[in-house]
C-alpha cells in the first residue's frame, strides 16, 4: 500500500472553520477518543508533503470543522448550524455549494460519529454538494460507497500497541501503564478472547447469543462489563402486571410523582418502568424505557413494557445466567472505581482508557472476537488489527446479514454469503487495497447467532504456520489502524515506516477525487480486494 499511496499523490488544500467548543464540553482525553480521527487527519493533512495553499490546484480540500467533537459534547444543533454555514464558504465552492463541480477538486468532510445523524438532514436549504466524499465509521443505508469512505475508529494508546518507537516486549515506554505484555507462544494460548459491551436485546441481541454459547466453553475467555445492566436489570420483564402498578403506587408514595421531558406529570408505574433497569448498581444515564418521554398512560406504557420484554422472555435463562453476569460486573467494577469521573465503562473504553488486564488477556489468545453492537462498525475491528500487528491476537469478525435475509427474519441455514465483498466495505476500512482474508476470519452472523460452537471447532484446526501467516499481513497493516499521539506536534511530513491512519485516509480519498477531478467517473461498488472471501468465511 505504500506503493499505491505514492500514486496516489494529489494536491492537498486544507480548510478550516472556526467554530471553537466551550472548554466545559470538551470531551476528556479527545486525542485518544474513538471518533476523533478528525483530529488526526488534520495534523496529518497540514504537514503533508502533498499540501497546497492554492485553492485552485487542490485535487482534494479537506474542510476541518470538528462535525464528531460536537457530536459527542452534545452540541448537534452546532453541528447542523455549522454546516448550513459552510455551504456558503469559498474556499471550498468557489462557484457556490449548489453548483459544487468535481473539477474544483473534492471536499473532504469527517463525519465519524454516525449516532448524531446527518448535519444537512434537518435544516431547511442545507444539502450535501455533489462533491463532497465523507469519512465516517460505517455507511449507512442509502449511502453509496463511491462517496463515503469508512474510517477506521482511533486507537492511538498504549504507545507498544500502536508501534511507538522503543516499546519492545516487557518494556517501559512512559510508565507501567505502558509496559508491553510478554509474548505468549501460539501453542499455549486459549483459543478465543470476546469481551465488551452487550446492546440491550431490543436493539440487537448478536454480542448477548455469543455471550451466552461461550461464558462457560473452556476454550474461550468471555466476558462483559455492561450485560448485568442490558440483560440482568431485565429480570423485571418476569413480574407481572399487577406486581409492577404495586411497586409502582408504593414508588410514587415514596418519592411523589415526577414530571416527563415535556413537563408533564407521570405515574409511579411510568417512572418505574423507566427506571427499572439502574438495579443492580447500574447507571442511571440511559433510559430502560422510552415510554416516559411519550405518554402519562399506565396502559400504553406497560404495552411498551411488554415489547421491549420479549426478547429478554424468549433468549434469557435469568435463574442460570445472572449469577455469571454479575461476577462480570464485578470483574470491571474495581477498574471503573479507580477511574471516577466515569459512570460507566462505556465512556472510558471511548476515550482511549483501557483496563490494563484487558489488552494482555487478548495478547495471550489465538483469535479476539469481534461483533456488530449498537451500530454495526466497533472500535475493536481497529483494535484487534493493532492487537495482531503487536503479535498478539488474530481478528474473527462477524459479518452483518443481508438486509433482504434479515427482513426474512432470523432463520437456520440461510446462506449469507451472496454479495459479502460489498457488504464488508459498509463496515470494514480500507477494502479497495485489503484482503480482509488475509489478516482475518469472518463470520456469517447466523453462524455467531446459532452454531458458534462449530465456529470455535473450525478455529481451533487452524495451524500455527496459517497462523504465522495472518500475524505478517497484521504486521504490515497496522500503521493502517493506528493514531500515534506524538504525531499530533510533529510538523515534519511521514515518511514510509512512520504512516498512520490519518495518512493513509489521504491516500484512499486523494485517489478518489484525482480521479473524479480527471473526469473518471466514482463507480458505484468499487472493487472489493479479496473479491468474495470465500477462503475466510465460516458460515
Amino acid at each position: 500500500m505504500i506503493t499505491r499511496l505514492a500514486s496516489a499523490r494529489c494536491n492537498i488544500f486544507v480548510h478550516t472553520l472556526d467554530q471553537p467548543l466551550p472548554a466545559h464540553r470538551m470531551p476528556p482525553a479527545w486525542a485518544d477518543h474513538q471518533h476523533a480521527i478528525e483530529l488526526h487527519l488534520a495534523a496529518a493533512a497540514r504537514r503533508s508533503p502533498w499540501r497546497t495553499y492554492n485553492r485552485s490546484e487542490a485535487d482534494l480540500v479537506v474542510a476541518l470543522a470538528n462535525y464528531s467533537l460536537f457530536c459527542i459534547a452534545g452540541k448537534t444543533f452546532g453541528r447542523r448550524t455549522q454546516w448550513y454555514n459552510m455551504q456558503s464558504e469559498r474556499a471550498l465552492w468557489p462557484k457556490g455549494a449548489a453548483q459544487a463541480s468535481w473539477q474544483d477538486g473534492g471536499v473532504l468532510v469527517v463525519l465519524q460519529a454516525i449516532m448524531c445523524g446527518l448535519p444537512w438532514a434537518d435544516v431547511r436549504g442545507a444539502f450535501k454538494p455533489a462533491n463532497t466524499l465523507i469519512l465516517a465509521e460505517a455507511l449507512r443505508n442509502r449511502d453509496r460507497p463511491s462517496s463515503v469512505m469508512v474510517s477506521p475508529f482511533v486507537v492511538a494508546s498504549p504507545a507498544w500497541l500502536v508501534g511507538e518507537d522503543g516499546a519492545a516486549s516487557g518494556s517501559l515506554v512512559h510508565g507501567d501503564a505502558e509496559r508491553r505484555p510478554l509474548a505468549v507462544p501460539w501453542a499455549t494460548r486459549k483459543l478465543l478472547f470476546f469481551s465488551g459491551h452487550v446492546p440491550k436485546l431490543f436493539q440487537n441481541s448478536l454480542r448477548y447469543l455469543l455471550w451466552k454459547q461461550t461464558r462457560r466453553d473452556l476454550r474461550v475467555s468471555a466476558s462483559s462489563w455492561t450485560i448485568i445492566c442490558t440483560v440482568g436489570a431485565y429480570r423485571t420483564c418476569l413480574e407481572s402486571n399487577e406486581e409492577l402498578r404495586r411497586r409502582g403506587r408504593e414508588l410514587e408514595r415514596t418519592v411523589g410523582a415526577e414530571k416527563n421531558a415535556e413537563g408533564k406529570l407521570v405515574s409511579g408505574l411510568v417512572t418505574l418502568l423507566a427506571t427499572h433497569c439502574h438495579q443492580l448498581g447500574c447507571a442511571n444515564t440511559s433510559s430502560c424505557d422510552a415510554s416516559r418521554a411519550r405518554t402519562t398512560s399506565d396502559d400504553k406504557a406497560l404495552r411498551s413494557f411488554r415489547q421491549r420484554c420479549a426478547p429478554y422472555l424468549k433468549l434469557v435463562n435469568f435463574s442460570t445466567e445472572l449469577d455469571d453476569m454479575q461476577t462480570d460486573h464485578m470483574a470491571s467494577r474495581s477498574f471503573a472505581i479507580a477511574n471516577r469521573g466515569y459512570a460507566s465503562l462505556s465512556p472510558l473504553a471511548a476515550s482511549g482508557r483501557q483496563d490494563k488486564s484487558f489488552l494482555r488477556k487478548a495478547m495471550a489468545h489465538r483469535f479476539c472476537l469481534v461483533a456488530p453492537g449498537d451500530t454495526a462498525s466497533t472500535k475493536k475491528i481497529s483494535e484487534t488489527v493493532a492487537l495482531g500487528g503487536a503479535g498478539g491476537c488474530i481478528p474473527v469478525l462477524v459479518v452483518p446479514k443481508p438486509a433482504k435475509l434479515r427482513a426474512e427474519g432470523m432463520r437456520q441455514g440461510q446462506d449469507e454469503s451472496k454479495g459479502l465483498g460489498p457488504r464488508l466495505a459498509r463496515f470494514l476500512p480500507y477494502t479497495s487495497w485489503l484482503d480482509w482474508c488475509s489478516i482475518a476470519f469472518l463470520v456469517s452472523e447466523g453462524a455467531a447467532r446459532h452454531r458458534f460452537a462449530s465456529v470455535l471447532d473450525r478455529l481451533g484446526a487452524v495451524s500455527e504456520a496459517q497462523a504465522a501467516a495472518k500475524l505478517r499481513a497484521l504486521r504490515q497493516v497496522r500503521d493502517a489502524f493506528v493514531c500515534r499521539a506524538s504525531d499530533l506536534s510533529r510538523e515534519s511530513p511521514a515518511v514510509p515506516g512512520r504512516l498512520t491512519a490519518p495518512d493513509y485516509l489521504l491516500g484512499v480519498a486523494c485517489e478518489a477525487a484525482r480521479r473524479a477531478r480527471q473526469g473518471l467517473p466514482l463507480t458505484e461498488n468499487p472493487p472489493v480486494a479479496g473479491g468474495d472471501h470465500a477462503t475466510c468465511f465460516l458460515q
